[in-house]
């Protein structure tokens, strides 16, 4: 038990330690298209608050907590707290908005909080186009993949998503599509130990909750919500840390034809499209 303890809190520490350091830009994802979308840290009179890549909606604290509100340039358009025009409301954690499900009022649809963007910084790779219904070639089709990717106190065998043709399934919401994920913790250098991640033999999950997070942005991809079990952690690591989207953020570029991610704060190399499709096996 003392050695499966140690392995768990090496495999979290390893997951999550870019966490504190993500605080800079973090995301909206859910079914409520008003709120959703990337936002950046943005600092000021010794104060920070978080503004929609948009500059239409901005998260500042207020109300013993952290208010979402409708912004013009990024500039928050008043008044905006308790019953007036605000949008939306997370409590505080440690002077920063809360990783949790958002409340609103009188908006439908559910959307919440994590740490972290999909959207790459400047000098990694470009995505662009923009993704419609009346062009399938500007929705994904087929597996993207990437093989043997070496991170920090982790390697990947195998990550990759799977989609089917356009067209069969609608163009918005819920979408249906295969997750592959196979890799290991690096646990011990000396003598070398890598426990497999996130189960032993990895992930081959078949998920049909995944969707294309609304956006106002053009020409700029498009963010992907992973869905898949939001208890999904807990069931690998008895741990309550939520699904896949807590640690895999995905950005579609339609012009490229390939994906974007981000594993746990650390950017891999695009996922490319594949003549074949791959199967997840065991290291």
């Amino acid at each position: 038990m003392a050695l499966y303890s140690l392995f768990k809190i090496t495999v979290l520490c390893a997951l999550f330690q870019a966490a504190a350091a993500a605080t800079a830009c973090l995301s909206v994802e859910g079914t409520n298209a008003n709120l959703n979308g990337q936002y950046e840290q943005q600092s000021t009179a010794g104060t920070h608050y978080y503004t929609r890549t948009d500059d239409s909606m901005v998260i500042r604290m207020g109300d013993g907590g952290w208010n979402f509100c409708v912004a013009s340039g990024g500039v928050v358009v008043e008044p905006c707290y308790g019953k007036n025009n605000r949008q939306g409301y997370v409590a505080d954690v440690q002077n920063q908005p809360a990783a949790s499900k958002i409340s609103v009022w009188g908006n439908p649809g559910d959307s919440s909080i994590s740490f972290g963007c999909s959207m790459p910084p400047s000098g990694t790779p470009a995505c662009s186009g923009t993704r419609t219904e009346a062009n399938p070639s500007t929705s994904p089709y087929g597996t993207y993949a990437q093989m043997d990717v070496e991170l920090e106190h982790v390697k990947i065998h195998l990550i990759a998503v799977t989609y089917g043709k356009p067209g069969t399934q609608p163009f918005n919401g819920p979408q249906k599509y295969m997750l592959d994920l196979n890799g290991c913790v690096i646990t011990s250098t000396n003598p070398y130990r890598c426990q497999p991640f996130p189960q032993p033999g990895g992930l081959h999950l078949n998920i049909d909750n995944g969707m294309f997070v609304p956006t106002m942005d053009t020409n700029a991809g498009q963010m992907f919500a992973p869905g898949g079990d939001p208890n999904f952690l807990d069931h690998v690591w008895g741990h309550g840390q939520g699904g896949i989207g807590s640690i895999l953020k995905i950005h579609w570029c339609p012009k490229e034809d390939y994906f974007l991610v981000n594993l746990n704060g650390q950017m891999l190399d695009p996922l490319m499209r594949q003549k074949s499709v791959f199967a997840t096996v065991a290291p």
